[in-house]
């Protein structure tokens, strides 16, 4: 899965910013990097949830505009917050070239109409290939826990065809 970060337009961060950025947002004219560096945290996030998850995806205006590959997954807790702790993922952009990068960098991604939420996830781009080549031993890999909750039903429909498929093979 890939943690998908909704920004909004740049806007100027408080003085007491827990990562101590200047700004946060979308703004065209930034690097990668300061993309990164200025709206990887300051998010609500489950720790089970991020250290399950390996790439995270800025999107602006619905369409992704950066793609990073977090480390371990790892993240760091903010301090400073009244409810729970808000933290800061971990990780590198990913250059153009990268196998993950062209497949997710300008692909759409919907939120729920109305949805206030910045934090969705999104369907790993590497499963994707294997639901489309219906290999069956792709969903045997060493680490997958649970069901899980796949909220597109295009891709829901391809796990249930390959597992069907799979079992009238056995």
């Amino acid at each position: 899965m890939v943690i998908n970060i909704r920004l909004s337009d740049r806007t100027t961060a408080e003085g007491d910013d827990p990562l101590g950025r200047d700004w946060y947002g979308y703004d065209p004219d930034a690097t990668p990097e300061q993309l990164w560096a200025n709206n990887r945290g300051d998010w609500f996030l489950s720790a089970k949830s991020i250290s399950d998850e390996r790439w995270a995806a800025l999107n602006y205006q619905g369409r992704v505009v950066l793609v990073a590959e977090l480390k371990d997954p790892d993240h760091v807790i903010l301090v400073g917050n009244t409810r729970a702790p808000k933290k800061a993922l971990r990780g590198r952009v990913l250059p153009a070239g990268h196998s993950i990068h062209e497949a997710l960098i300008g692909t759409q991604v919907e939120y729920a109409p109305g949805s206030r939420n910045s934090i969705m996830y999104g369907p790993d781009p590497e499963m994707a290939g294997a639901v489309d080549a219906d290999l069956p031993e792709a969903w045997d890999l060493p680490g997958a826990v649970g069901q899980g909750l796949q909220m597109d039903a295009e891709v829901r429909r391809a796990i249930e065809n390959a597992a069907q498929d799979r079992l009238m093979r056995y």
